[in-house]
């Protein structure tokens, strides 16, 4: 199974609910755990990594001044893999769904990302909870141009999912010049459309947490 790396940043807690997860279904996982986080979480981060020993946990502290984007370019950059997973220390990947998309991708090379639904869930301060479904639907054009149209016809998130390493180092390049709050998914997606084809597999690869006590990316 593709590597899955995951970036973090003040919250431990959080971290502790992704790695318990995989370690639990997913044994013998490895996983890259990319903190950035300040220097008074460093030990309590470090501690949720050293934990749980049915996964290979490569554990990597960064400068907390260096950005996202710099660390996830950093992090692709020392590895020599095909196919990674991007993860967020609040996301649960659904990695024996993400394991037929790596079959997928290396039985197609024309193919630069595949994955299947995405199941989301949003926690608000009055204690409500909204579950929503996201669609994802596989963009096989010939050309970038066509491919960049049926993307932007009906857009979807693209970063959960298994991806060629090339693919998320040329993405996050383009992120640290052109990011924008709430415009992100479709600018990347539009961009992984116009390098390659995107392959869909049966399921959900992903179920996404969000909570209103977290702080989020901003420009």
């Amino acid at each position: 199974m593709a590597k899955l790396i995951i970036p973090t940043r003040n919250r431990p807690n959080s971290l502790d609910g992704v790695l318990g997860y995989v370690a639990k279904f997913y044994p013998g996982t490895q996983v890259i755990v990319a903190d950035g986080s300040a220097l008074d979480y460093r030990p309590r981060n470090k501690a949720v990594a050293d934990k749980y020993n049915t996964i290979a946990i490569d554990y990597r502290r960064y400068d907390p001044e260096m950005g996202l984007f710099d660390r996830l370019i950093e992090v692709l950059q020392s590895l020599s893999d095909d196919f990674i997973v991007m993860g967020a220390d609040d996301d649960f990947p659904v990695l024996d769904v993400l394991a037929k998309g790596e079959e997928f991708l290396r039985n197609n090379p024309d193919y630069v990302s595949a994955f299947g639904a995405s199941m989301h869930f949003n926690l608000y301060s009055d204690g409500k909870l909204m579950a929503r479904l996201d669609h994802a639907h596989p963009v096989t054009d010939a050309t970038p141009a066509k491919r960049a149209q049926s993307f932007a016809d009906w857009p979807f998130s693209t970063t959960y999912a298994v991806t060629r390493r090339e693919l998320l180092i040329e993405r996050y390049k383009r992120s640290r010049k052109s990011f924008l709050v709430g415009f992100y998914d479709f600018k990347t997606g539009v961009h992984d459309a116009m390098t390659g084809k995107l392959g869909v597999v049966p399921g959900i690869s992903y179920i996404n947490t969000h909570n209103f006590n977290h702080s989020y990316l901003r420009a």
